[in-house]
């Protein structure tokens, strides 16, 4: 992990004592794969506590506009912790901003409708469910003041243990006041699952599946945004710069085909950003795959970045 991006991310989310919220992890017998342990987090203050497996991976950005340029919200901070085990994927991200509106964003993107809404302890929660054929999606929002937690799971099915030890574990905090939103209230503790985690079967770059084909599409973590020099974007009054991105199932980006470019300049300054992604896979049967998806970035009075 790069130690400026792990200082900055601890200076606001706290490895804590296992003892600090009211769980027990059971013994596991030594048996063939990694024997994988959670991990509990604080976040801001520590209003916000989370178990995730341990071997996550952690990403920092800030300074951006979701949603249309003038309109979106501002995000002054993000933090992302995430983690891809045993065919399920994780992930909490962190925002500080603008955070109503960033919570509207999101959600515009995504076209989803919350079924499930409410305040608890000073925090407005919002939960969305989703299934496709093959996955389960649930997704969580938590939002106080100018500040946004996002829970994310994608998995085959809606009990893995898992995906139900990463919710159930959640507690917020306000005061002297402890609530367990995804936990019933008759339940004073609950037991996280054991975890023996097993390598995912990869296939290489020669053998390269359709998006569209994909059981589970690539998740995209962080892609660094191009800096653009704003009078070469101006000049571009309806330019257009396409890519064709590989991204590959060792989670690399492993090819970029320039399908259209206003100018060379750009055309390198897109390939370069692009190159820096940091990923999850796409997977088919159960196995990583090497898919490809259109970048665009629509060049006019604003940069517009899209995906296909």
């Amino acid at each position: 992990m790069n130690k400026s991006i792990k200082v900055l991310f601890f200076s606001l989310v706290l490895i804590l004592q296992v003892s600090a919220v009211s769980a027990q992890v059971k013994a596991v017998q030594p048996v063939a794969g990694k024997i994988v342990k959670w991990e509990v987090m604080g976040g801001k203050d520590n209003e916000f506590l989370i178990y995730i497996p341990q071997g996550y991976g952690t990403l920092s950005d800030g300074g951006f506009i979701t949603g249309r340029p003038g309109i979106g919200g501002k995000v002054d901070r993000k933090l992302t912790v995430y983690r891809y085990i045993n065919g399920v994927v994780l992930t909490m991200e962190y925002y500080e901003g603008d955070a109503k509106q960033i919570q509207k964003d999101m959600q515009d993107k995504e076209k989803s409708t919350a079924d499930k809404s409410e305040t608890i302890n000073g925090f407005e929660f919002r939960q969305f469910v989703g299934n496709t054929e093959n996955y389960f999606n649930k997704t969580q929002h938590f939002r106080i003041k100018n500040r946004l937690y996002v829970l994310k799971a994608i998995a085959k099915s809606a009990d893995d243990p898992i995906v139900e030890g990463f919710f159930r574990s959640v507690k917020l905090i306000e005061s002297e006041k402890v609530a367990s939103p995804n936990v019933s209230a008759d339940m004073t503790t609950f037991t996280l699952s054991d975890i023996l985690e097993q390598s995912a079967t990869k296939i290489g770059d020669d053998v390269i599946v359709k998006s569209e084909d994909a059981d589970r599409k690539v998740i995209v973590l962080q892609t660094r945004r191009p800096k653009f020099p704003i009078e070469m974007v101006r000049n571009q009054s309806s330019g257009r710069l396409k890519l064709r991105v590989l991204y590959s199932s060792s989670g690399k980006i492993s090819n970029v085909e320039v399908l259209e470019s206003p100018s060379k300049q750009l055309e390198k300054m897109a390939i370069d950003a692009a190159k820096d992604t940091t990923f999850i896979p796409a997977e088919k049967d159960g196995r990583l795959v090497s898919v490809y998806k259109i970048q665009e970035y629509s060049f006019g009075t604003t940069t517009e970045i899209r995906r296909f």
